[in-house]
């Protein structure tokens, strides 16, 4: 059996196989749980890419949250079927924001992404657009947005000597619900975590790992 030929055979290509892959496995450790169900919605320009691979690579990032076994493009599918996945797809012509976008749709829960000046980018978690690598460690709060609440995690942070390489908030409106996404160089330790969660105007935070630096993933 051979593995699904790669949309491109341009840095560009591999791009959208890594940004399928890590918005897969973001989905699995933000839902949490095994899902029984996952809908890949492929809006604009990525229309004209083969599915196939993309396909493969989201289901192959989801399903390495949960089993120790080797995923790969070339097994993906049949483990999905193996355990109940059920995989549909979705294609619409004109995405609203970009002009190119990947989504996934898992457990009632959406992510998406797209290529921002090549390289790939998470631009839409839960409800709220952002602009977010597709590397390392990830902490997301969601949280009503008042003034100095991302002060007060920050600080935490940095007593704790976990160093932030980027941070983005989306919000609905002002004053708010928000949702703040911190780039880490290093995993926040569960007792810092549950710090901030203690926090009055924070409902929920969680964690996730998307792997090494873009550069290194891409063979850069």
């Amino acid at each position: 059996m051979n593995a699904p030929r790669p949309p491109a055979e341009d840095r560009g290509g591999s791009a959208w196989l890594l940004l399928a892959e890590r918005l897969g496995s973001l989905a699995a450790q933000l839902l949490g749980s095994r899902p029984v169900a996952l809908e890949i919605a492929y809006m604009g320009g990525v229309l004209e890419l083969d599915p196939d691979p993309l396909r493969a690579a989201a289901v192959k990032g989801l399903l390495e949250t949960f089993t120790e076994q080797r995923v790969n493009l070339v097994n993906a599918m049949a483990m999905a079927r193996d355990r109940g996945l059920v995989v549909a797809e979705r294609r619409e012509p004109e995405p609203s924001r970009y002009a190119s976008l990947l989504a996934l749709h898992v457990g009632g829960m959406e992510v998406a992404g797209t290529l921002v000046q090549g390289d790939p980018r998470i631009v839409f978690i839960d409800g709220f657009w952002v602009d977010v690598p597709v590397e390392g460690h990830l902490l997301l709060t969601k949280h009503q947005d008042k003034p100095g609440l991302v002060g007060r995690v920050g600080t935490i942070l940095g007593q704790s000597d976990v160093n932030i390489s980027s941070m983005q908030v989306g919000r609905l409106h002002p004053r708010g619900e928000a949702l703040m996404i911190l780039t880490l160089d290093d995993a926040v330790p569960d007792e810092v975590r549950a710090r901030i969660a203690g926090f009055p105007d924070i409902k929920d935070v969680r964690a996730a790992k998307l792997g090494q630096p873009l550069g290194a993933a891409l063979g850069l």
